[in-house]
């Protein structure tokens, strides 16, 4: 079995809609009631194993109150890794697990940057990391 073809239990808009759910106390089953889809469709969005249709994501937009753009630069990342897998990252020399900081850093202020900046460090500390 390829990269490509293994499931993606945690894909990127998987994990922020989960989060946006957790925050605004949402199941699966009332948000698929709310977006009049099935609750196994949700359910598999949610746990990353499909990505949703354009017109999904509209609806998921709007439920959730998060920017189209977001949820659609989230769900392109997602198709891409599951499709290319490793030759993606290779390709684009983009590292698939700190797209989603990338995708986020720009809405951090500029304490929160640095607080994750001290944060990562004190790991790499911690685990005797040593830098590239």
């Amino acid at each position: 079995m390829q990269e490509s073809d293994k499931f993606i239990p945690d894909g990127t808009l998987a994990r922020r809609l989960r989060d946006l759910m957790q925050e605004q106390g949402l199941s699966i089953r009332s948000l698929a009631a709310k977006l009049k889809v099935s609750y196994e469709y949700t359910r598999r969005i949610m746990n990353g194993e499909t990505v949703p249709s354009r017109a999904t994501l509209s609806l998921l937009s709007t439920e959730l109150e998060l920017p189209f753009e977001e949820l659609e630069k989230l769900a392109a990342w997602d198709k891409l890794r599951r499709k290319h897998g490793s030759l993606f990252v290779e390709l684009t020399g983009q590292d698939l697990e700190l797209q989603a900081i990338q995708m986020v850093w720009e809405d951090l202020n500029a304490q929160h940057k640095d607080d994750l900046m001290r944060i990562a460090q004190l790991w790499q500390g911690r685990t005797g990391l040593k830098r590239r």
